[in-house]
């Protein structure tokens, strides 16, 4: 999902449910505009729709908290890694992908290697006992 969608939506849902919250005020029984913060959000939150509006607010706000504390790591991410801080993750996590890939690769060919220069190895001590025990019988005869 992208960073930059994932931000949009955030700010919809906010000014959504500001649209929501007025919407409530312009409905209330009793006005709200003389009175504090404090006596307005008891007033909106007599109402159903005003406790929603308060609840979705203090979760949108708290999801834009978090989300910020991701923007933020990933920006310090990139720059542990010395990459651009205008990389998109998508960008960042295919390259990750392809070295992670790459490095599987070259890693399964290396042990291959290995395995058959120790194949080649064994053999080679195999024959070298072999010409030794045919001198050692040719030596007995």
């Amino acid at each position: 999902v992208a960073m930059d969608m994932l931000s949009l939506e955030l700010k919809k849902m906010d000014q959504g449910i500001e649209k929501l919250q007025a919407v409530v005020k312009k409905n209330l029984p009793e006005p709200c505009d003389s009175g504090s913060e404090r006596e307005e959000d008891d007033l909106i939150d007599s109402t159903p729709m005003g406790r929603f509006s308060i609840s979705a607010a203090s979760k949108i706000q708290s999801l834009s908290n978090e989300f910020e504390d991701v923007r933020s790591s990933f920006t310090d991410l990139l720059r542990f890694f010395g990459e651009d801080s205008s990389m998109s993750p998508e960008a960042f996590f295919g390259t990750i992908n392809t070295f992670v890939s790459m490095f599987d690769q070259t890693h399964k060919e290396l042990v291959r290697k290995e395995e058959a220069k120790a194949r080649r190895k064994r053999i080679e001590e195999k024959q070298r006992l072999r010409k030794e025990e045919m001198a050692a019988k040719k030596a007995k005869s």
